[in-house]
């Protein structure tokens, strides 16, 4: 089935962004270069001050400092409770058939002759699979609009990663340590060691 207008002009602005994002990256201004996430040490004192999620809080950077995903952003803020809204029509519509067809099935269980219990049955059985045919259409748009919402989370998830993936890579680059300190402190360790043993009877 085709995708809704929207999941499309969402994905499609997903792939304009993370194109532009590619010609301009040598254009950034340093704000966006030096992320106030990257202030600090990434270590697990500093990333569990962030709830833990380091590419939410870059992501969010970007977003304040690129109009065109500020625009994105508040687009799906407005729409995020449509499709759940839209989902609700149908299964409240839909909540009342089951609900009906339920408990005809119960009273007709309760008829002792059989063989018009049988006749009941069969009517609520035949009313059931014509209401089951008239929805159907319905019930499969209900079915992809939850596919075209996933699929909008899957999109907005890559795109978080592609943009700030580049911004983890330049950090690493401009950030790695020097290896003085550590071989000065592997030096110490080497020298105490040799002190502890020297001083340590024979046994």
């Amino acid at each position: 089935m085709k995708k809704y207008l929207l999941s499309s002009l969402v994905i499609s602005s997903i792939f304009l962004i993370v194109s532009c994002n590619e010609n301009k990256r040598e254009n950034k201004n340093s704000e966006i270069q030096n992320p106030e996430a990257f202030q600090d040490d990434i270590s697990l004192k500093s990333l569990s001050k962030r709830g833990g999620n380091l590419i939410e809080e870059l992501y969010a950077e970007l977003v304040e400092k690129t109009p065109e995903l500020k625009k994105l952003e508040t687009e799906l803020e407005t729409f995020q409770e449509t499709p759940s809204e839209t989902q609700n029509i149908f299964y409240n519509y839909n909540g009342k058939s089951t609900q009906f067809y339920g408990n005809a099935t119960g009273f007709a269980n309760q008829i002792t002759d059989s063989l018009n219990k049988k006749r009941v049955l069969d009517l609520i059985k035949k009313s059931n699979e014509k209401y089951d045919s008239e929805s159907k259409e319905i019930n499969e748009l209900v079915k992809q609009i939850s596919n075209s919402q996933n699929s909008i989370q899957d999109n907005h998830n890559i795109l978080k990663i592609v943009l700030t993936i580049s911004l983890i890579e330049k950090y690493q680059k401009e950030n790695l340590p020097k290896k003085k300190q550590f071989l000065e402190t592997i030096a110490k360790q080497k020298e105490l060691n040799k002190k502890i043993i020297e001083k340590t009877p024979k046994y």
